[in-house]
C-alpha cells in the first residue's frame, strides 16, 4: 500500500507539476530573509540587553532603584547571579 501511494504521489507530481522553479527560488529568497531579520534581531536584542546590564551597574541606577520600588522591584525579584 505505501509503495503504490509513493508510486502515484511521484506520477502525480511528474503529470502536474504544481511548483516552478520561479516559485522555488522566491520561497528561498524569502527564506532566507526570515533567517536574516531574526539574526539581526538577536543582535540587536544582545547588544541593548548588554547596554542595559551596564546601565544597571551605574551607582545612580542603584540609588534609583533603591528610592523607587518600580525601579527596584525588577532587579530584587531577578534570580541572584
Amino acid at each position: 500500500m505505501t509503495y503504490l501511494d509513493v508510486f502515484l504521489g511521484a506520477l502525480d507530481a511528474h503529470l502536474y507539476p504544481q511548483l516552478d522553479s520561479r516559485r522555488i527560488l522566491n520561497m528561498t529568497a524569502r527564506l532566507r530573509t526570515a533567517v536574516i531579520t531574526v539574526l539581526w534581531a538577536w543582535v540587536g536584542f544582545v547588544i541593548a540587553g548588554t547596554g542595559f546590564q551596564k546601565m544597571t551597574e551605574d551607582p545612580p541606577f542603584k540609588a534609583a532603584a533603591g528610592a523607587h520600588a518600580g525601579i527596584g522591584l525588577p532587579f530584587n525579584l531577578a534570580p541572584a547571579r
